[in-house]
C-alpha cells in the first residue's frame, strides 16, 4: 500500500491526457496532503482510479456536463469523506455541480476499508 500519494510515470501519463494537466496536478497534490492528514492509506490502484475520476469531473467543469445522482444512495458515507470531496469540488471549481461531491465521497468511503 502506498499512502504517500507520487506521481509515477503512469499517474503523469494520465494526468497529461486530462483536459487542464495544470489543475489535475495541483488538486491531486491538495488532495493527497489531505488524505495523509487524515491517515488515509491508498492502493497504487485507487490512486490511478482516484486521478481519473478527478480527470473526468475536470472535463465536466469544463464541458458544463451534469451528472444524475439520487443522493439518497449515500446517506451512510461519512461526514469526513464528503467534506473532503466537497473540497475538491471546489478545487477544480468551473461549473461543476455540488453533486459531484457524492460520486467522489466513495473512493474515500473504499480506502477507509483499507486502514
Amino acid at each position: 500500500m502506498n499512502s504517500n500519494f507520487e506521481i509515477n510515470e503512469d499517474l503523469q501519463k494520465m494526468i497529461m491526457e486530462c483536459a487542464d494537466p495544470h489543475k489535475a496536478e495541483e488538486v491531486m497534490k491538495e488532495l493527497a496532503e489531505s488524505c495523509q492528514e487524515r491517515k488515509l492509506i491508498f492502493t497504487d490502484y485507487q490512486w490511478k482510479s482516484l486521478v481519473n475520476h478527478i480527470c473526468a469531473m475536470i472535463m465536466r467543469s469544463i464541458s458544463g456536463e451534469t451528472i444524475d445522482l439520487d443522493i439518497s444512495l449515500f446517506d451512510e458515507v461519512s461526514e469526513d469523506s464528503l467534506n473532503l470531496s466537497m473540497d475538491v469540488v471546489k478545487a477544480i471549481g468551473g461549473r461543476l455541480a455540488d453533486d459531484e461531491m457524492y460520486l467522489l465521497s466513495i473512493h474515500f468511503e473504499s480506502v477507509k476499508e483499507n486502514n
